[in-house]
């Protein structure tokens, strides 16, 4: 396991860029390959369309650097971001620029590639998905269509340089299938009257997809000629996709139930992989660590009988510190590990280490009274968690008079707002599954609506009850039985809306 990233050694060798997609979702659409890049570069150079979480795929050691562009927006300067690559990569280091979408479809790919290759550096590209049909895809929608689009022509908005002409205008109004436009959102009034001066009907269904949030979509259904009037009344925003004619025909907008998420980056995950597509979640807060320095080798050498950990993080800091001291795994050779949950279970195994205690239930409850069904008379027991981790563990483990236990805090970590609480969305559930995050978001200054928070104890519930939201408090804490709380109240409210009587 390395430490750090590892800086290119061979003087001699060809320095090489790698040009990453970062797609339209978040990292679980990223492909292998480009997950492999990110995770073993020095320096990530990325751009505004990026989701966090493809961020943090990146060695915590790495160089982050955000070099955002976005149409009509302030952005970073291409030349300045062309010799950054260059100057980067010269110094020996592995350089990833990361990119929303395809970097090689309207993401100025190929006018870095070549900036690169006149410098003497070789370019490895990694596509991602592009957003002009990734994000349709959410609301499962398709470009093509047997009977209504054999084919589709992708197009910016504006081309660089001039104006296109009436001629190009009707050859774009004569296409025979499914017409996309990028970067338009500011110019839907110009390529409705283009189109339809060109000759399309102005009755032709258009469709725009909006991405406020990267694991989010907001659309409409219109037409060509109410095209710029229907994205106003619906307060859509940039970026978009505008779709026009072909298999627009038989769309019809998702309108997916919207769940806020206020959980680790793992939990999040885990609870997203068990929703239905008719519900799109977004993390809206984000926590930071703060890992603590310790000396490993005191807590090691004293052979304690059990180490005990309670978060993937905590897993992660001390593989890490095993990392940094040197030591492998003999080092654990008479210790037993317990773990709260799956996901901490998960970090061992991916090192080789097979945790001896994985709790049934992911709460420190459930570990607790396992855990002391299982430790012996004389038992050393060490617990590494957080410096903010609940004493549940500690006060279970001391009713036994007969173990030792000792506490250390691995790291600490705060809650903050995230990037996706910038949009202006509305939404149906917010699911907080600790006492952090409900007062991280108690004291926001500024938070959207949420019509329901779920909590995931009666503890956390008392800290979000004063505010405009029905709060829901789930039976167990596991991702599971969260899931199923909010599809079952789901269903009962749109039954409860669509019944007569409501």
């Amino acid at each position: 396991m390395n430490d750090k990233p590892i800086v290119n050694s061979d003087q001699n060798s060809k320095p090489v860029v790698d040009l990453v997609g970062a797609g339209c979702h978040d990292a679980s659409w990223l492909t292998a390959a480009a997950k492999e890049a990110i995770a073993r570069a020095d320096i990530v150079i990325y751009d505004d369309l990026v989701d966090e979480s493809i961020v943090n795929c990146a060695h915590p050691k790495a160089q982050r650097i955000y070099r955002g562009k976005r149409g009509h927006l302030v952005s970073a300067d291409q030349r300045e971001i062309n010799q950054l690559l260059v100057d980067e990569a010269l110094d020996g280091k592995k350089v990833v620029r990361l990119k929303g979408g395809d970097p090689m479809i309207f993401g100025r790919g190929m006018e870095e590639v070549e900036f690169l290759e006149a410098h003497g550096i070789s370019v490895r590209v990694l596509p991602g998905i592009s957003s002009f049909y990734g994000i349709p895809s959410k609301e499962a929608f398709g470009l093509t269509k047997r009977t209504q689009a054999a084919g589709f022509m992708v197009l910016t908005a504006h081309n660089a340089k001039q104006p296109r002409t009436r001629t190009e205008w009707k050859q774009i109004a004569g296409f025979q299938g499914t017409l996309v436009f990028l970067m338009g959102m500011a110019d839907l009034d110009s390529i409705r009257q283009n189109l339809i001066e060109a000759g399309l009907d102005p009755q032709t269904p258009c469709a725009i997809f909006t991405s406020p949030v990267f694991t989010m979509t907001t659309s409409i259904k219109t037409s060509l000629g109410l095209l710029a009037k229907s994205a106003e009344e619906n307060r859509l925003k940039s970026p978009g996709i505008i779709v026009i004619g072909g298999s627009v025909a038989s769309y019809s907008p998702l309108n997916p139930i919207r769940i806020a998420l206020g959980g680790s980056e793992d939990f999040n995950a885990k609870l997203s992989a068990l929703l239905p597509p008719d519900m799109q979640s977004a993390s809206l807060l984000r926590y930071e660590y703060t890992d603590f320095e310790i000396d490993l080798s005191a807590i090691l050498d004293d052979h304690p009988d059990w180490l005990v950990f309670t978060s993937p993080h905590g897993a992660d800091r001390f593989l890490s510190l095993l990392s940094e001291e040197h030591r492998d795994l003999r080092s654990l050779a008479s210790m037993r590990i317990a773990c709260i949950g799956k996901g901490t279970a998960r970090r061992f195994e991916q090192a080789l280490i097979i945790p001896d205690l994985v709790a049934s239930g992911s709460d420190s409850a459930s570990l607790a009274l396992e855990l002391a069904n299982q430790v012996k008379d004389g038992d050393h027991v060490v617990l590494m968690q957080s410096q903010k981790a609940l004493p549940t563990l500690r006060d279970q483990l001391a009713k036994r008079t007969d173990v030792k236990t000792d506490f250390v805090a691995l790291y600490d970590f705060a809650c903050r707002p995230g990037r996706a609480l910038e949009a202006d969305l509305e939404y149906d559930y917010l699911v907080l599954p600790s006492r952090t995050a409900a007062k991280c978001w108690s004291n926001l200054k500024k938070r959207p609506r949420v019509k329901t928070i779920i909590a995931l104890s009666e503890a956390i519930a008392s800290l979000v009850s004063d505010l405009d939201s029905e709060v829901l408090i789930s039976p167990h804490p596991q991702a599971q039985e969260v899931a199923r709380l909010l599809i079952t109240d789901a269903l009962s409210k749109e039954k409860s809306e669509s019944s007569p009587t409501a």
